[in-house]
């Protein structure tokens, strides 16, 4: 590297007319020693860069044009003239010469000063740098809170006053978030497993805002699609990071995958086929691969959600060694993985932890010593109805550990229900009041096109009158407008005796809700407000006719 003063730090660089104002100049700039120019004329060189050894060295404040000298004027002072006079007037314009020199040629110590001040004056006028989306700290913080914080949300946990103030202010139906609440599922969850990686399952909620707070929580992140995978890139997720989970998976979603594990080759996807296998291979892509097994047990809420037993996902067992063989010729072998089911509650735990120790089993089968992760899946649940315990985290704990057993690789799971679901609700303003012969009708503008999960499973919802919640009881039936029987969230439940303009509550619509929400009947998707550190703001706006009609031609 050439010294820092001297003619070598400018490399004598032919100019090019863009360069700068003196294009009309060609071939190397001479340079004396003292002058310390880059290739561009009139640029001092940044000592600091030099040093740091930029093959380019940084350009600082641009300095002033250096004047053309044509031939001296026939009065100026010679050597030879030595007269007191003139050599009195040669000395000062001698002075004054230095004094030019000085400031059109300012030392390298002055440009290294002058370039702290600049660095330090571009310091302070600099815009705030963007909140990090995984601060150890921010997650420290949310650990402390933990100690206010309920192990579940029930709907009478929220403010009413402030959900009234918020469908006033927004229009009905309207889902709302608790991202504060969803850091600190997502923590009390991580200190639950704290040696394991807690994956948050993207297809529970995959808003940008709740994939910001995974994402500040600490978290990372599981995904059942390409387009989860690139809502959580979107939302700051690092791709080398991420996990796919590939279910029959479509071209488009393999093309997508394998081009991201090109560029990134942290990405893991996880295979439930032999054919998804192949077909990656035709996309040349031979990096990680977690083998999603089938244990042949099936938990959760409901039989449609009992993935475990289902032939749809996963290897079947006995062939898993197989695959594993397979697999590790051709691709990086890292992990097993599966999933039991979902709305897993502690009764339910026996169950789905038989499914684990076969998955753990199948681990030890293939070589744990070799994967990097065995992958026990979600299905985590929280209590929908109001005598309902919530999931006993330290109970859990200790069954899914003891279910697994002893393995060389980290244990991995996939959390979504119990990160999301009790962080949100809906609100939805009563429109009709009809008195029937065995039920009161009460008419809301939510439907199944809002909430889809009571017509799909026969799901169970809490519901609130948050107008007026002191109200005497009575038995109500609670439906939307859309025209089918399908669209009832509740069958002769007790509630506060709703009026027209009242706001309802229907809470933990946190997870599968607004990602199940559709446009049946054209009705436009409601709005979704995000509440954080106090304040609320649009995470989505609500579709109008337009949203539902700009695909057609």
């Amino acid at each position: 590297m050439a010294t820092p003063g001297t003619p070598d730090d400018c490399r004598g660089s032919r100019l090019e007319s863009d360069d700068c104002a003196d294009s009309h100049l060609e071939g190397p700039v001479p340079v004396a020693a003292h002058d310390c120019l880059c290739p561009l004329p009139r640029w001092p060189v940044c000592q600091q860069a030099v040093s740091d050894g930029h093959d380019r060295p940084q350009r600082i404040a641009r300095q002033p044009r250096l004047p053309t000298f044509q031939s001296m004027p026939a009065d100026h002072p010679t050597e030879t003239d030595a007269s007191p006079a003139n050599h009195q007037q040669s000395s000062a314009n001698h002075q004054q010469s230095q004094a030019n020199h000085q400031q059109l040629h300012p030392s390298l110590e002055q440009l290294h000063d002058r370039l702290e001040q600049l660095e330090a004056d571009s310091k302070r006028n600099a815009a705030p740098k963007p909140k990090p989306l995984n601060p150890r700290g921010h997650l420290k913080r949310v650990m402390t809170d933990l100690a206010d914080s309920p192990a579940v949300r029930r709907l009478d946990d929220w403010d009413v006053e402030r959900l009234e103030s918020l469908a006033a202010e927004y229009e009905t139906p309207l889902y709302v978030m608790g991202l504060d609440r969803v850091k600190e599922n997502y923590t009390r969850f991580s200190e639950a497993f704290p040696d394991a990686d807690v994956m948050y399952a993207a297809k529970a909620h995959t808003g940008k805002a709740v994939l910001e707070a995974v994402l500040e929580a600490g978290g990372t992140i599981e995904c059942a699609a390409w387009g989860e995978l690139q809502r959580s890139i979107d939302a700051g997720a690092d791709p080398n990071n991420l996990q796919y989970t590939a279910v029959n998976p479509p071209a488009h979603d393999l093309d997508y995958a394998a081009e991201l594990g090109a560029d990134n080759p942290g990405l893991t996807i996880t295979i439930g086929a032999l054919d998804t296998l192949e077909r990656l291979k035709e996309r040349d892509y031979d990096g990680r691969i977690a083998i999603r097994i089938n244990p042949g047990i099936g938990t959760g809420h409901h039989e449609k959600v009992a993935t475990g037993a289902d032939a749809k996902f996963g290897i079947p067992y006995e062939r898993v060694p197989e695959v594993a063989d397979r697999v590790r010729e051709e691709f990086d072998l890292v992990g097993i993985h599966a999933h039991a089911g979902s709305g897993v509650l502690t009764d339910d735990l026996e169950d789905h932890c038989r499914a684990i120790e076969r998955v753990g089993e199948m681990a030890r089968r293939v070589g744990d010593d070799e994967l990097e992760f065995v992958d026990v899946g979600g299905g985590y649940g929280v209590p929908y109805r109001e005598d309902e315990q919530p999931l006993d985290l330290e109970k859990t704990s200790d069954m899914v550990r003891d279910a697994v057993g002893d393995l060389e690789a980290q244990l991995k799971l996939e959390p979504g229900r119990y990160i999301v679901a009790d962080a949100g609700l809906i609100l939805t303003t009563v429109n009709t009041i009809k008195e029937a012969p065995d039920t009161t009708v009460v008419g809301v503008d939510a439907s199944l096109s809002t909430l889809i999960r009571p017509a799909m499973f026969g799901s169970y919802h809490p519901m609130l009158n948050v107008s007026a919640p002191d109200r005497e009881p009575i038995e109500a039936t609670v439906g939307g407008p859309v025209c089918t029987s399908a669209d009832v969230f509740a069958h002769d439940r007790p509630i506060a005796e709703p009026e027209r303009e009242d706001v309802l509550a229907i809470g933990n619509a946190g997870s599968y809700g607004y990602e199940l929400a559709n446009q049946f009947h054209s009705q436009p998707r409601p709005a979704e407000i995000a509440l954080e550190d106090g304040e609320a703001r649009v995470a989505r706006r609500r579709e109008t006719l337009e949203d539902v009609t700009r695909l057609e031609e």
